[in-house]
């Protein structure tokens, strides 16, 4: 016995089979996109069905006629109202100079000492800003922030003014470090950068217009960032002759 070869001993079948865990199979794209499909179309046919007053049958080949019509009449409809709202809403990034300076109320910067005074105003404005924030103040909007409407909607409003508020500022830092006497390459380095917060600005403020913001506040914060803004083009433009 002493001859015979030990067995090797190692964990048991069953131990192996119970540290073993089934692999979870991933559910395919497609099988997800089918099931959205699905989800869509009955809701879509509970939709119809509440418009018409009573559950559909879609063994009729008359009513899934009826229901395809409907189906491409309310597609014209959506298609028609998206195209609608984009052109109702022109982002500020595309209008040129021109367009620009018809947006502004009164006259914009054009001599070297207009866009002096506007940044010494700039200036001015991001100290105040800076004081106020390093007392503790918070932005509540200004006594001219009016919404008119109430509820989700003019929560929406205040959120797009508040963060039209936050890219005004951000831009007005960059814009207050580009005095005409400045060095030109730190003058066109901060045009660049505060010219895109601008834009966000305007774009958020005509966001907010259309979920029924208004007010002095609007308007006025609207005309400033729209005065900055054309100086920016300009100057960036001037610099490329």
């Amino acid at each position: 016995m002493s001859d015979e070869k030990q067995r090797q001993r190692g964990p048991s079948e069953y131990a192996q089979n119970e540290g073993a865990r089934p692999t979870r199979r991933r559910t395919s794209f497609i099988a997800k996109f089918l099931f959205l499909l699905l989800v869509l179309l009955a809701a879509w046919i509970g939709w119809y069905a509440y418009r018409q007053g009573k559950v559909p049958d879609l063994t009729s080949e008359e009513q899934q006629k009826k229901m395809l019509q409907q189906a491409k009449e309310d597609l014209v409809v959506a298609e028609e109202k998206a195209t609608e709202a984009s052109k109702q809403f022109v982002s500020w990034a595309k209008l040129n100079i021109e367009d620009l300076k018809k947006r502004i109320k009164g006259n914009p910067p054009e001599s070297k000492e207009e866009v002096s005074d506007l940044v010494n105003e700039s200036k001015r404005e991001v100290s105040v800003k800076d004081r106020e924030a390093s007392l503790g103040g918070t932005d509540k909007g200004g006594a001219g922030a009016k919404t008119a409407q109430t509820g989700a909607a003019g929560t929406k409003a205040e959120s797009l003014m508040k963060l039209a508020r936050e890219s005004y500022r951000t831009g007005l830092g960059a814009y207050a470090q580009t005095d005409p006497s400045s060095p030109q390459q730190q003058i066109q380095s901060k045009l660049r950068e505060a010219e895109p917060y601008f834009i966000k600005c305007l774009d958020l403020l005509e966001q907010a217009r259309r979920e029924g913001a208004g007010g002095a506040e609007l308007d006025s914060l609207e005309q400033a960032a729209a005065k900055r803004l054309y100086d920016c083009r300009k100057r960036m433009e001037l610099s490329r002759v």
